[in-house]
């Protein structure tokens, strides 16, 4: 069986097939992994790092070993080999397993961690299609029928299924109210006062456009792939709720902004790579920055090597979070107060939501507000950075009955 010894880095990844003697360098993106994958009967050793070629690798069913960073230094001092360099280094972790396969850990997905991870990637390669379905449907409706995007904003299901039925503003104003609304109610969707009021709305401002029947057949499609498309998002919502119900990790739902979908990547996450503190969960989320020196030269920039849909899903529940939690809101607006812009603003935020995350998930313990705030200072989440170092203003108290020295 051939031992691959991969040496992860920023932007490159250096392999060392081990028996065959070769060398490859991998882009930190999914079309260069798969280049592992064309390795048959192979097992997979990487240096201690919570990145995504392990994430591609567990999902294609691979064997894959973690070799320690406590053990990295044991094993290039065990292995005297000449020279100092990335592909070296690949094949002194490939040597450690061959030799000192104790020293190194393997990684799997079992049980809850393997059941949601699959939820989690149908759901992610879902809701890419289904955005680009919205995306080509936008494009034509801004063109053809811009008054219906005035009237329905967001992307509801049931937008979608008004346009699914009428396509274009002819179709629209051919059709009566009542029409339109026992359509929507044999598909299932509620009817209210809100949808009446859009109706009589749209139906003022509406302008019949000439439509070619290539575009009118394409607008129906897309609306009605996206609208099954969301509907499955919300099957496999249900599925993840109900396997996290029936789990340990349930406590995560108590915690502001967490959802389903982000509860999930993080129980997957912490089952699988079993951090050691809640810093290498924020590393793994991508909310911690990284920092270059060299010479006089520093440079911080935003982690490349994480979990990128993690981090996005994290942004959106940072953004939910302020509306539920009077302190996130308040350590949000701060972070804006200072300058930062608000993609900053939520990941700092997010990483303080992955601090506590990591907390409930090791002690398996509700998120409590009261205690979050007895351990951490009211003040470092309630003011903001200028307020924590303004210092108090002192002024000299003067008598008020003024006293002058006699003279003689």
């Amino acid at each position: 069986m051939e031992i691959v010894g991969i040496d992860w880095g920023r932007k490159k990844h250096y392999c060392y097939l081990l028996h065959q003697g070769k060398k490859l360098v991998l882009k930190n993106k999914e079309e260069d992994f798969a280049k592992l994958l064309k390795i048959k009967e192979a097992v997979y050793v990487i240096e201690d790092g919570n990145n995504r070629i392990v994430d591609y690798l567990l999902r294609n069913n691979r064997q894959v070993y973690i070799l320690p960073s406590r053990r990295s230094s044991e094993a290039r001092s065990f292995f005297v080999i000449e020279g100092k360099s990335d592909f070296i280094d690949s094949k002194v972790i490939a040597m450690t397993y061959e030799h000192n396969p104790e020293w190194c850990l393997q990684v799997k997905r079992e049980g809850i961690a393997f059941e949601l991870d699959v939820l989690v990637e149908e759901n992610a390669v879902i809701n890419v299609s289904m955005m680009q379905d919205i995306g080509r449907l936008d494009a034509y409706l801004e063109r053809y029928w811009p008054e219906v995007k005035e009237v329905f904003s967001g992307t509801s299901a049931r937008k979608l299924a008004f346009i699914s039925i009428c396509p274009t503003a002819k179709d629209f104003l051919s059709m009566s109210d009542k029409e339109i609304l026992l359509k929507l109610k044999e598909m299932g969707f509620l009817i209210n006062s809100n949808l009446k009021s859009k109706l009589k709305e749209l139906r003022k401002i509406a302008l019949e456009r000439y439509v070619p029947a290539s575009i009118r057949t394409l607008i129906v499609a897309f609306s009605r792939y996206a609208m099954e498309k969301k509907v499955m998002k919300e099957e496999i919502g249900k599925q993840m709720k109900e396997i996290i119900e029936k789990s340990e990790f349930s406590v995560l739902l108590t915690l502001p902004g967490v959802g389903v979908i982000i509860a999930s990547q993080l129980i997957v996450a912490y089952l699988t790579h079993k951090f050691s503190s809640y810093r290498d969960l924020q590393r793994y989320a991508g909310t911690t920055p990284t920092y270059y020196g060299s010479g006089n030269k520093n440079t911080t920039k935003m982690r490349s090597n994480c979990n990128h849909y993690l981090r996005g899903t994290l942004h959106i529940a940072s953004l939910a979070a302020t509306n539920s939690s009077k302190w996130m809101k308040r350590f949000y607006d701060n972070k804006k107060s200072e300058g930062k812009s608000s993609a900053h603003a939520l990941r700092a935020l997010a990483n303080t939501i992955l601090k506590i995350a990591f907390a409930m998930l090791r002690d398996l313990t509700p998120y409590s507000e009261e205690k979050f705030l007895k351990r951490n200072p009211p003040s470092d989440y309630t003011t903001s950075k200028k307020e924590r170092k303004q210092k108090p203003e002192y002024s000299l108290k003067v008598s008020s009955v003024a006293t002058c020295r006699s003279t003689a």
